[in-house]
């Protein structure tokens, strides 16, 4: 409970006295020793206590609530009405010379007497007994104050003790990646070892190779395999890869020395009439005595089993240079003949039919290269006469024996003239 409204000791310690509202200390002060007329509550005998009521009217309540009657409270500064009863509000009534609505220091209506005025003397309304002591702060605020700034430390205490306790559990998030300075330094590359290539698998030996028949061999996977033929006359000599439909076999002529001599893959020109495979090797050449190495090998790299040949063609006769001579060509075949030269030069081979069939014409170099052509075509037969459906072909050449190969585009027997020139 509240200390009642009255007059007390100022607490700035000045020898005076101050009003007390019943909640805050006003501006009001009077001199020590005497009680200040003009508020509060009507004084009891003695200066204490509740005013006594005056004639007609019931006793007022210290702290301005009705004890009888039908008293009504009305607002700060207005004097209650009503018959049996004082109006009482939370002051007493003012005196009668300030009943009308006036204005206080604090701007509100009654209430406190006017700046300069006294109220009552001692035993009239509105007089102060001696001061009582004075009331003593209210310490309840600092004390819920503390309570909570206490309570405010102790929790911030245990959070951060269980923190410490718990900072092994899941991690926050944390901060991004920051530069640095210095780039990390890039891993050492190391180096790809390089395969040794393994070498292809050959044969433990070349396999003897007679001339006039047919030697079976395994070629494997990647690998090679070599004859070896023996060469006792000089003449024209055919050797013949065969393997089956989808094998693609090359052929390479090697000397007594291990050199390259010539070279096949597919048949030349017209001559794959003399194969049943287009893709097996077809080699003629004019050989001197002597030792000499066939190597196959499948184009792709398949294992694969084949068969070789390799024959001595007697029935090739040296083409007679500086004249026209004539040529039987047999059905599905080929007409052969070969043409020496001695010098680096140019050669002409001039072929035309007599029975009006469509020759075509093959040259083989001695390095198993070859040129052909079918039809000369209008202009070389304007200029150098024959059909212009008969081949004709001049070309430079180096030392060594030419094979000449005849042949017809329908494949049907047929007869022709052939006249060569080497100069």
């Amino acid at each position: 409970m509240t200390t009642p409204a009255g007059w007390f000791p100022d607490p700035s310690g000045a020898d005076q006295l101050r009003y007390w509202d019943g909640a805050n200390w006003s501006e009001h002060v009077g001199a020590s020793g005497s009680q200040p007329g003009g508020f509060g509550q009507a004084s009891a005998p003695g200066g204490y206590g509740p005013a006594s009521a005056a004639p007609g009217h019931t006793q007022a309540d210290p702290y301005g609530l009705a004890t009888g009657g039908h008293a009504q409270t009305h607002a700060y500064g207005q004097n209650a009405g009503g018959p049996g009863g004082a109006g009482l509000s939370g002051y007493a009534a003012a005196p009668t010379a300030y009943s009308a609505d006036t204005t206080s220091a604090y701007g509100g209506s009654g209430g406190y007497a006017a700046p300069g005025t006294q109220a009552g003397a001692p035993g009239s309304a509105g007089y102060y007994g001696p001061a009582s002591a004075p009331p003593s702060p209210n310490q309840t605020p600092v004390i819920v104050a503390v309570a909570v700034a206490v309570v405010l430390v102790i929790a911030v205490a245990v959070f951060f003790a269980y923190g410490a306790l718990t900072d092994r559990g899941e991690p926050g998030p944390t901060a991004g990646p920051t530069a640095t300075s210095q780039p990390t330094s890039e891993p050492t590359p190391t180096a790809t070892p390089t395969p040794t290539p393994t070498a292809a698998p050959t044969q433990s030996a070349p396999a003897p190779v007679t001339l006039g028949a047919t030697t079976a061999g395994t070629l494997p996977a990647d690998g090679t395999w070599d004859g070896v033929v023996t060469i006792a006359a000089a003449g024209v000599y055919a050797f013949i890869g065969h393997a089956e439909e989808g094998i693609d076999l090359t052929l390479t002529l090697l000397d007594g020395s291990g050199q390259q001599i010539a070279f096949n893959d597919d048949p030349p020109g017209n001559a794959d009439v003399l194969v049943s495979n287009r893709r097996d090797p077809l080699l003629g050449l004019y050989l001197e005595p002597g030792e000499y190495t066939v190597r196959l090998e499948e184009y792709g790299g398949y294992a694969t089993e084949f068969d070789f040949t390799a024959a001595l063609l007697d029935v090739v006769t040296e083409i007679p240079t500086g004249g026209a001579h004539s040529i039987a060509i047999p059905e599905d075949n080929v007409w052969l003949g070969y043409v020496p030269v001695s010098a680096t030069g140019m050669v002409t081979v001039d072929v035309r039919t007599t029975t009006d069939a469509d020759p075509v014409l093959t040259v083989i170099s001695p390095d198993g290269t070859y040129q052909d052509q079918d039809d000369r075509g209008s202009e070389s037969a304007a200029q150098y006469g024959g059909s212009q459906w008969d081949p004709y072909l001049t070309f430079p050449v180096e030392p060594g024996v030419y094979l000449v190969m005849v042949s017809d585009w329908t494949g049907a027997e047929s007869e022709a003239s052939i006249a060569v020139t080497v100069d």
